[in-house]
């Protein structure tokens, strides 16, 4: 029988690894655009802080961060910078090398009456699926960065004013301190985003165009480090309801579920959210309920498994992270059997938008070693 065409994602908690990328030359050249990152700058209303735990009394020492970075940016989208990181009173200069992607981040509704049928697209997908598209509904794009040093390893996002995030972790005397601010890059966020190519961008076996959200947009937006922390369960169930009912993944949304379940969410809560939460908060309502479900079977049946709910329905799939006793959220949105891989979305920035993770880390990390109760479940919406 042939197989028509089913949407789905996959919610995993998991912690994926990063490629990276060639170093390029600091000095601008006619290929390359000068870049400048300010972050945490409180004379134009920015913020930033640095989070240090004491090892002696198990407590957490905060400090007021602020981070300057001049490079340049490459036609490939590659990054080199260096500057100079604030940590309360300590000054430290750096040297980093990434890339920047323009990523997709959903769709702009606002002036759309989103309750008036004649806006109102809906599409079936097979299976008695369908989702929702407004018309007039415009794509909306982010400017993702990664960077990393001897020193530091940082990820930002930023919009198209120019604005936008920055989270990671910096050591200064062999202190690590884990930052978050917000602040600028306006020629950065003005490259990226008027490019049509997408960093690393490659074909796939299948692929959802799941819209990207960052759980650490809350600390740009509400400067709450704490539910930035937290939120990547919120997060990722918000990036399968967006996908869903066809628009962006709000902020204020996230914050407000993250108010009402605070401090981490597991699979009752993950369905709650797409079934209830975030329709009502959103006033957009999808066809769909989701349910929780257990898997258990070989590699080989769990491969054919996560990729059959993947081709076939929208769905979540939640397990403890191998090796720690954190719960650790991301969306699956499709694979490439070249590399043997799923490719994802993780809300959070330091794996990012299109990471990539083989089905035997897959399979080791969620279903091997976490003898959990509440492991390898799939929280199915169809």
């Amino acid at each position: 029988m042939k197989r028509g065409l089913k949407l789905g994602a996959l919610l995993v908690a998991l912690l994926i690894g990063m490629a990276f990328v060639t170093p390029v030359s600091a000095t601008p050249t006619k290929d390359e655009t000068k870049v400048n990152i300010i972050m945490g700058d409180k004379a134009n209303g920015h913020r930033g802080e640095a989070h240090l735990k004491d090892a002696t009394s198990d407590t957490e020492v905060v400090k007021v961060a602020k981070i300057r970075l001049i490079g340049t940016l490459d036609d490939d989208n590659n990054l080199a910078v260096s500057g100079t990181c604030w940590i309360g009173d300590d000054k430290h200069e750096t040297t980093l090398i990434g890339y920047a992607e323009k990523v997709f981040t959903g769709w702009d509704t606002d002036g759309i009456d989103l309750n008036d049928p004649k806006n109102r697209m809906e599409s079936d997908v097979g299976q008695g699926n369908k989702i929702i598209r407004f018309v007039g509904a415009e794509k909306t794009y982010s400017a993702l960065v990664h960077l990393e040093g001897s020193d530091a390893t940082l990820d930002a996002e930023f919009y198209e004013d120019g604005t936008g995030w920055m989270h990671g972790f910096i050591t200064i005397d062999g202190e690590e301190y884990e930052v978050a601010l917000t602040g600028k890059a306006p020629a950065l966020a003005k490259n990226i985003l008027s490019d049509n190519k997408v960093h690393a961008s490659l074909p796939s076996s299948w692929s959802l165009n799941v819209p990207y959200k960052s759980q650490w947009s809350i600390y740009y937006t509400y400067w709450d480090y704490t539910a930035a922390k937290q939120a990547c369960g919120h997060t990722s169930a918000l990036m399968i309801y967006s996908y869903w009912a066809g628009i962006s993944p709000s902020t204020q949304s996230l914050y407000n579920a993250w108010k009402a379940y605070p401090y981490g969410v597991y699979y009752a809560i993950q369905c709650d959210l797409i079934n209830n939460f975030y329709p009502r908060d959103n006033g957009v309502y999808i066809f769909h309920r989701a349910s929780y479900k257990f898997i258990r079977g070989s590699y080989d049946f769990v491969e054919y498994t996560t990729k059959s709910y993947l081709y076939y329905w929208p769905d979540i799939l939640q397990t403890r992270a191998a090796y720690t006793n954190n719960w650790h959220a991301i969306v699956l949105k499709g694979w490439y059997d070249p590399y043997n891989a799923f490719r994802c979305n993780d809300p959070n920035s330091l794996s990012g938008y299109g990471s990539w993770y083989t089905y035997g880390q897959f399979y080791q990390k969620a279903y091997l070693d976490t003898g959990d109760y509440m492991s390898n479940g799939v929280i199915i919406v169809e």
